[in-house]
């Protein structure tokens, strides 16, 4: 299976060719990474990862997207990316979770014990869940939940490490993480969680709430 993936969650968006063997293992053909900007060349990312892995894009099979949390901008990028290709080629979509993307690639560098994996969700907040990471894997021990500051410090002074992507301004003892395309391409094929593209959401946890202003009284 042929997958292009792409990662757009966090500041350090990313697009991978991982092509699926007969095995069953992943082999990892071209990954492109690149600082977000207010125009993220999303396409061109694309095009130079399937120039590298030697693919055209009629043989594409799978493209899975990573769900976030994160940031709002890429995260509905690469969702209307993976939208409108499945509606051309009716190919399979998948999503996965940001949180679940950071466990796996702390677990590969080797890292053990219980970790607080963080991602910044503005106001002063943060999305948070605790991962316990041994040799035979990595679990996730709570929900994914909207924490503080003083929490994720708390957690810090309990002897746990707090990481994730795009923290260090908020939060400068925390450890930077970022999320690869080529894990999201990884564990969501492995989930085997394929589904309409219009069916995959962004992981919010915040309900979604506006105030209309009065009209204008005119005298």
């Amino acid at each position: 299976m042929k997958i292009l993936a792409f990662e757009f969650s966090s500041n350090h968006r990313s697009v991978a060719a991982v092509e699926r063997e007969a095995t069953g293992g992943f082999r990892l053909l071209a990954e492109a990474v690149e600082a977000a900007t207010r125009q993220t060349p999303a396409f061109r990312l694309a095009d130079e990862v399937l120039a590298r892995a030697g693919w055209p894009k009629s043989e594409v099979e799978c493209m899975p997207v990573c769900l976030g949390p994160g940031s709002y901008t890429g995260i509905r990028m690469s969702l209307a990316i993976a939208q409108g290709w499945q509606l051309m080629t009716g190919g399979k979509v998948c999503g996965i979770d940001a949180p679940s993307c950071l466990a796996e690639k702390l677990w590969r560098v080797g890292e053990r014990g219980n970790v607080v994996l963080a991602i910044d969700a503005m106001r002063g907040e943060f999305y948070a869940a605790e991962f316990q990471l041994t040799d035979e894997g990595w679990k996730q021990l709570d929900e994914l939940r909207i924490t503080t500051k003083g929490e994720l410090e708390a957690h810090q002074a309990a002897g746990k490490k707090v990481g994730g992507p795009d923290l260090q301004k908020a939060f400068p003892s925390a450890l930077p993480l970022y999320a690869d395309a080529s894990i999201v391409a990884e564990l969501a094929v492995k989930g085997g969680e394929f589904k309409a593209a219009n069916e995959l959401e962004p992981i919010y946890l915040r309900e979604v709430s506006f105030v209309k202003n009065p009209p204008t009284r005119v005298v």
